[in-house]
């Protein structure tokens, strides 16, 4: 259960352990403790010298003054803006034909991407599987790459800084994928899917493709999102559940939702 708390308090959140989660504590200043997803039983702790710690310039209105209702078309698709948490934000996940009118609209759902991949293709919603590991950025094939060997990445070796720079971004120029500290703000003020599903973000209940066989998982019933943050040989998203909307290590070939977030002006 979401503990209240008000502006100031010091703002931890902590999570009791359930059947499909493990314990715990999050921060929005700093993450101690981030229980992996129900499939891993390890429990990590964040470096100390995780570089998407904010900025004052970062959490200034200068942006949020033109973000709403602000049109983009990309990749043929029209979306809109809003702001929520000090940012502008794509109205919809990537790829979402329309902002979700319920939880389980399919339409809402957007595409799912593989950690640190391009829109290449392997993001549609049923695209074909392959088991071939790429040894590039860019494997130039629209196929979902499963693997069942650690580290159950799409790329041998691994490649931590994509997605962290311009490489491989799939949002349109000027937006970018959101840090886990950038989400952290999100979930730091939302309790579960239903609250997330509310808010200006209506986040649905999208599931995600599992990085073992391509499957689809929990969809209608849960929300995995992908942020640009990794650690070790995993990556960070987000999860709303019923009761919980905290941060998940995942296997990078995992294959979940990104939302767009506008790049800030240097």
């Amino acid at each position: 259960m979401l503990m209240k708390i008000n502006k100031t308090q010091i703002m931890f959140f902590i999570f009791q352990k359930s059947a499909f989660t493990q314990k715990a504590i999050f921060s929005i200043i700093s993450i101690t403790i981030i229980s992996s997803f129900a499939m891993a039983e390890n429990e990590v702790i964040l470096p100390k010298n995780e570089k998407d710690t904010l900025s004052s310039k970062e959490t200034g209105n200068e942006t949020l003054q033109n973000c709403e209702g602000k049109i983009i078309i990309h990749k043929g698709i029209v979306y809109k803006t809003v702001s929520y948490r000090n940012r502008c934000w794509f109205d919809r996940n990537l790829g979402a034909v329309e902002v979700p009118k319920s939880l389980n609209d399919r339409l809402g759902y957007g595409k799912y991407f593989q950690w640190g991949r391009a829109m290449d293709g392997h993001e549609d919603y049923g695209s074909q599987v392959s088991f071939l590991v790429s040894g590039i950025d860019n494997p130039g094939i629209g196929s979902f790459t499963t693997s069942n060997t650690p580290p159950y990445d799409w790329r041998a070796p691994q490649n931590d800084s994509l997605w962290q720079t311009t490489k491989n971004n799939p949002c349109p120029e000027g937006w970018r994928i959101p840090t886990l500290n950038e989400w952290g703000e999100v979930i730091s003020n939302l309790g579960s899917l239903w609250e997330a599903f509310n808010s200006p973000l209506k986040i649905p209940a999208s599931g995600f493709r599992n990085f073992s066989d391509g499957s689809y998982q929990y969809v209608g019933k849960r929300s995995l999102i992908w942020t640009s943050s990794s650690n070790e040989d995993k990556a960070y998203s987000v999860f709303f559940g019923s009761d919980e909307a905290i941060p998940r290590l995942q296997e990078r070939a995992m294959g979940l939702p990104v939302r767009c977030i506008q790049q800030q002006k240097e």
